[in-house]
């Protein structure tokens, strides 16, 4: 992308982001985007780099300051050196716990890929860099590559990782790297989690991806033609209001839960073959269960992209 702007970032962050700093793409590679919730976290400096965007940060409640480094890694030797430089720069200018996330485009060991080679002097550079910067490079828990070249017999291996200092882990030490299902790229996202936090009930409002849903239609029409007895005029009406105001948050409730089922069980099918993927190709049938596993979550996306548009359009008119 080379423009984001701030309906991008509602949908990118699911509408819990309102600041945003990027770095434009050149074709369909070198994009970048660091975007943060400000009731959080209050960015104090943020440097563009030629491969890089490195942000400052300190926590609104506890004051407490980090950095955060998000890299795109480009193929050429010297233009690597150029990005362990900016970013070696940076991190001795602000000198605060920090982390380093990203696709680096290059894998450090032999065991990151899944078709025979050798350990390169590049590879060995990207491992001293880590090493001289104290950095830890958190695992993957679940997955041993993040990328495919999505062939019938794939070319695998582990370009993407999260980079700690030890300074970063003891500020957040509950935190662990798992991937997630790819969809519609040919890397996983990574998801680093470093705690829980816990969500209040919503109230009851119209949900705009009601209306993609089939049923929703026929449910409101029985609904609102069931007899009321001897009530007439206005409580008439109220009374028609108020049942199927119950109606539908029963049905919305059950339409959610399964949404949630469907999505974690076609997940845990992409998962699966993907993983099965890493060890030996894949049958023309199990590549076809997870197009179809693939169709079935994007559906799903789909829908919940409609409900967190409605949600941070919300909080943005509130703000």
């Amino acid at each position: 992308m080379e423009v984001i702007d701030i309906m991008a970032l509602n949908d990118l962050g699911a509408g819990r982001l309102d600041q945003m700093v990027f770095k434009a793409s050149e074709g369909a590679a070198g994009g970048i985007m660091i975007g943060w919730n400000a009731s959080k976290w209050a960015l104090q400096d943020q440097v563009i780099g030629t491969h890089s965007i490195s942000t400052l940060f300190r926590d609104t409640n506890t004051g407490w300051r980090w950095m955060l480094s998000g890299e795109y890694g480009p193929q050429g030797e010297l233009e690597r050196e150029e990005l362990w430089s900016e970013l070696s720069i940076i991190k001795a200018a602000w000198d605060v716990p920090w982390c380093v996330a990203g696709d680096f485009n290059i894998t450090r060991f032999v065991e990151e890929q899944n078709r025979a080679g050798v350990n390169t002097p590049a590879m060995d550079k990207f491992s001293e860099w880590i090493d001289l910067e104290g950095l830890h490079d958190l695992p993957i828990a679940n997955h041993a590559f993040t990328w495919s070249n999505m062939r019938n017999a794939p070319a695998l291996a582990k370009l993407d990782r999260i980079l700690i200092s030890e300074e970063w882990e003891d500020m957040f030490p509950c935190c662990a790297v798992q991937g997630l299902p790819r969809i519609t790229s040919d890397h996983i996202p990574i998801l680093l989690s470093s705690q829980v936090t816990s969500r209040k009930k919503a109230p009851f409002r119209y949900k705009t991806w009601w209306a993609e849903c089939p049923d929703v239609e026929e449910i409101i029409r029985a609904n609102w033609s069931k007899s009321v007895g001897v009530i007439s005029g206005v409580k008439h009406l109220a009374f028609k209001l108020r049942r199927l105001k119950k109606c539908l948050m029963v049905w919305s409730g059950l339409a959610r839960r399964k949404r949630v089922e469907d999505k974690a069980r076609n997940m845990e099918v992409i998962e699966s073959l993907d993983r099965m993927e890493e060890s030996r190709p894949l049958s023309n049938e199990e590549r076809v269960n997870r197009s179809g596993a693939k169709s079935k979550v994007a559906e799903v996306l789909h829908l919940e992209e409609i409900e967190w548009r409605q949600k941070s359009n919300a909080l943005w008119l509130q703000a």
